[in-house]
């Protein structure tokens, strides 16, 4: 439509114009010193369209032919390379000074001249989200829409809605783009963490073996632990005490597929050997405790070695002497020692045992297991014991009040 109509006004124009010519043709005096050229106005309206045509010719040969426009337009790249770059060093410097507007600020205008907005775009984005501003973070990304940087881009976008608590819109996008970047650790960490955040632990036991093979450096092995910890607890307290074969089968083949370098943790350890109790299993729980405790002592499972009721508690407390004899000061080890002791019904063993971890370290855990003990044995002396274990819970010492 745009065309058509200027083309109708330049065929009125060169109408309006050759009807002039024909009833007024003018001319045209060009003086110079004391010499002067009269020429009628249709020639030079001629001359003047010829040279005007001739001189973008010639621009044209000039800049296309001979690569001065190349030559432009590298300049001016270049210019706003060097303005992109200043603004955004000025941006930084700002953000560093608490100057968070004129930095953000700084640095739009810098995704604005940049060839490459993400850097820019990004870090104006991380000041807004760090100031909770999780709508205007969001904009700030969306200026440096379309870059190249579409994985950084939508993993910066995932770290604002967690920010912000849309935890399920994140974990959304995360698993569309698993889809096309299966490589990407990054993405992985952050679907395993948005997982745990909503606690959705069934959809989490069926994304980690796709993902723990990228949960390779120590921050997400760390949540790679704590993700396998949190299955197999959901695993225990979903478990069917009904079909406790079945619940244990699952289990061992949640275990199964845990990579080799995670079974060396402890801390996983630990929590497939309490699953295991928790569902009533404490006889498969014993070795796996045993042979870990074998390679690494671990405070968590000699506890829970001494929490296990297993069928042979006499060889049980064989082990837990052999242990005893390279750690003897271990109160740990101790309280663990006196709960075998009450297993095999020795109870003046078990009660030697309470008392000398509790010379060795106060613990609250191990005053409930002696006052329990010295009640069981009706011993005046469980009243005191219990009023210093109670003791262990409160954040100052009780006031010395008159008492009864």
């Amino acid at each position: 439509m745009t065309l058509f109509l200027a083309l109708i006004a330049a065929l009125v124009l060169g109408g309006g114009l050759g009807w002039l010519f024909l009833n007024d043709p003018g001319y045209v005096l060009i003086a110079w010193h004391q010499t002067s050229v009269e020429v009628s106005l249709s020639l030079a309206v001629l001359m003047l369209v010829l040279v005007s045509v001739v001189g973008l010719v010639g621009l044209e040969l000039l800049l296309g032919v001979f690569g001065l426009r190349r030559i432009i337009l590298q300049w001016s790249d270049q210019r706003k390379v060097r303005r992109a770059g200043a603004l955004l060093a000025e941006g930084v410097g700002l953000l560093q000074r608490g100057e968070a507007a004129r930095g953000e600020k700084r640095l739009m205008q810098a995704v604005k001249l940049s060839p490459h907005p993400f850097a820019a775009a990004s870090i104006a984005s991380d000041s807004a989200r760090r100031r909770h501003e999780f709508r205007l973070a969001e904009d700030y990304l969306d200026m440096a829409t379309g870059a190249a940087d579409h994985l950084p881009l939508e993993l910066a976008r995932v770290r604002i809605w967690i920010d912000g608590g849309q935890w399920e819109a994140a974990a959304a996008r995360l698993k569309s783009l698993h889809s096309h970047y299966r490589r990407e650790p990054a993405l992985a960490e952050l679907l395993v963490d948005v997982l745990i955040r909503l606690q959705a632990w069934e959809d989490l036991a069926g994304w980690m073996p796709k993902l723990s093979g990228m949960l390779g450096h120590e921050r997400a092995v760390a949540l790679a632990v704590d993700a396998h910890r949190q299955i197999m607890g959901w695993m225990a307290q979903t478990g069917s005490r009904v079909e406790r074969a079945a619940s244990l089968r699952r289990l061992k083949a949640y275990w199964e597929a845990v990579p080799a370098a995670l079974k060396q943790q402890p801390d996983l350890v630990e929590a497939y050997a309490e699953a295991m109790v928790r569902q009533g299993f404490d006889d498969e729980a014993e070795p796996v405790v045993r042979e870990a405790l074998g390679h690494h002592w671990h405070n968590g499972l000699i506890a829970l070695y001494g929490r296990i009721r297993s069928s042979y508690p006499d060889e049980a407390l064989q082990q837990a002497r052999a242990w005893q004899s390279k750690r003897p000061q271990s109160p740990l080890l101790l309280l663990t020692l006196g709960r075998l002791y009450l297993q095999n019904r020795d109870w003046d063993a078990a009660r030697a045992s309470f008392e000398q971890s509790l010379s060795l370290g106060k613990s609250t855990e191990t005053y409930a297991e002696y006052v329990r003990l010295l009640q069981h044995l009706n011993d005046p002396e469980s009243a005191h014991y219990l009023v210093a274990g109670l003791q262990q819970l409160t954040q100052r010492p009780l006031p010395h009040f008159p008492m009864p």
